[in-house]
């Protein structure tokens, strides 16, 4: 058993550290009290880097719209809201350690690197400058703050980049295998790349309120037998999470939609739409964007889908594996 002994003059390194945290965390608590208002506290302290309360908000605000539209009752989202800022909390715990272990090699990234880097993003999104400061807005981030942590991204793939991409290695019997345990993926199916328009009666409004909302689904359906876009209307009117998209949802398997999309899309085309459908969601109207046929693929065709999901599947198994190893040597505490 180790036995460690402190005095008043001798601190080690990662207590002066973690006083140091605690004296700035009590500061901040005591200002914030004098304005009524919580400005940020540390949540976190994984060896000498913190995490803040900010930090685990900003992680956190891209899946409160998803959970907010899954339609739970108020106490099935709380503890769903529970689960899901756990495992955020434990991401960024991970992604500090990782962090950390790219400062341990000296790995490096140079701001000409995060210039490049921040080009690209810009023109794969068809963003100008302007665009992208003020997408940044949006989110909280400036440019200087956007830059920091793109380096800490940058470094932390690096990092894994050698301690588990490098080692990951698929060959052709592991893609033969795969493709053998996985035949009825490669058989005939049928895509369907949807839209919808979504409009969610509340639980505690009365039956005056949904034949309102049912009404309003009515109009808009008029307004695309009249040809409006559906794109158009689903942006203006529909309270999916995905309105600003359109109601875009992406494609889909026939199986795996619930019984009553089945039997509403049976028999439509590409660019055709079903009527209002009165789901657990809420009353839905769904738009064909295209319908994708697949085909019994070779061994061939599918070798390169295939040596990516292999591959994706042991990097994650690997990084757990490693990520579990630096846990395990690390200091980490989580302050409630």
């Amino acid at each position: 058993m180790k036995v460690y002994f402190y005095s008043i003059f001798k601190i080690s390194e990662f207590n002066f550290v973690y006083i140091i945290f605690f004296l700035l965390s009590f500061f901040f608590v005591n200002c914030s009290l004098s304005s009524a208002e919580v400005v940020d506290r540390i949540i976190a302290i994984v060896n000498d880097k913190i995490i803040t309360l900010s930090e685990l908000n900003l992680a956190l605000k891209p899946y409160l719209a998803r959970i907010k539209s899954m339609g739970r009752t108020s106490e099935d989202e709380r503890q769903f809201l529970y689960t899901v800022r756990k495992k955020i909390l434990n991401d960024l715990i991970n992604d500090k350690l990782t962090y950390l272990e790219a400062k341990h090699y000296n790995v490096t990234v140079t701001d000409d690197e995060i210039d490049q880097t921040i080009e690209r993003i810009k023109e794969t999104n068809y963003h100008t400058d302007e665009d992208f400061r003020e997408i940044l807005a949006k989110e909280g981030l400036t440019i200087e703050e956007y830059r920091r942590d793109l380096k800490e991204q940058m470094l932390r793939s690096r990092v894994v980049d050698y301690e588990v991409r490098s080692k990951v290695v698929i060959t052709k019997e592991d893609i033969m295998a795969y493709y053998e345990a996985n035949q009825e993926k490669y058989a005939d199916e049928k895509r369907y790349h949807l839209r919808n328009i979504l409009m969610r009666p509340s639980s505690f409004e009365g039956e005056e309120t949904r034949q309102k909302l049912l009404d309003k689904m009515q109009d808009i359906l008029a307004k695309l037998k009249e040809g409006e876009s559906f794109s158009d209307l689903a942006r203006v009117y529909s309270q999916s999470p995905f309105a600003a998209e359109g109601g875009d949802l992406g494609f889909f398997k026939f199986d795996d939609l619930a019984p009553t999309i089945q039997d509403a899309l049976k028999g439509l085309m590409a660019g055709e739409g079903t009527g209002i459908l009165d789901t657990d969601q809420g009353f839905q109207m769904f738009y064909i964007e295209d319908i994708e046929d697949t085909l019994d693929r070779s061994l061939e065709e599918v070798s390169k889908e295939i040596k990516e999901i292999l591959y994706n599947e042991r990097v994650n198994k690997r990084f757990k594996v490693w990520i579990e190893g630096m846990r395990a040597k690390s200091h980490i505490k989580i302050i409630q």
